[in-house]
């Protein structure tokens, strides 16, 4: 374990107090030492916010240094919020909500952008043709694995991106 830096003491005071957390002087300490309790905290703290801190948290969880485990923390927690949300527009509201504190985060908006495309796409709403070909080949397998659209699975049967993709949607058209 490295010795943690003043960024991520940072981060994780504004995680707790966004969520009014009382972390022991330990928990801080391990979880300022060791990315796996910090990942863990914070995806119980983004669980379990509620909608008025729920900007906070984020940003707390944005200024971590580590990238890869921040980046880990907020996808699992869009996929958990595109899950429970009831419908597209209420999801979409959500995304439009949070979606400016990625600027900076081009994978970050990207998954974000695409749970509402995947959304729309299981609503029955249309998304276009370029859309679905320029999409990430984790939104691609997504679709193909899900879709109940014939006109979504053709496409990714003849141009998706992956050999994964095209096989899987054409046996799902089969």
């Amino acid at each position: 374990m490295t010795r943690p830096n003043s960024t991520i003491r940072e981060a994780l005071t504004a995680v707790a107090s966004a969520r009014r957390l009382d972390l022991s002087y330990g928990e801080f300490e391990r979880a300022a030492r060791d990315e796996h309790v910090r990942h863990a905290i914070y995806l119980d703290a983004l669980h379990n916010a509620p909608s008025e801190v729920e900007r906070d948290v984020i940003a707390g969880v944005l200024y971590d240094p580590d990238l890869a485990m921040r980046e880990s923390v907020l996808a699992s927690h869009f996929d958990d919020v595109a899950l429970r949300m009831g419908s597209v527009e209420e999801f979409e509201e959500w995304a439009d909500r949070i979606g400016d504190l990625f600027a900076d985060s081009p994978f970050l908006w990207s998954r974000l952008h695409e749970w509402k495309l995947l959304r729309r796409v299981a609503a029955g709403m249309g998304i276009s043709e370029r859309e679905l070909m320029d999409s990430s080949d984790w939104l691609q397998r997504r679709l193909s694995d899900t879709s109940v659209r014939p006109a979504v699975l053709r496409l990714l049967a003849e141009h998706g991106r992956t050999k994964r993709v095209r096989a899987t949607a054409q046996r799902r058209l089969s």
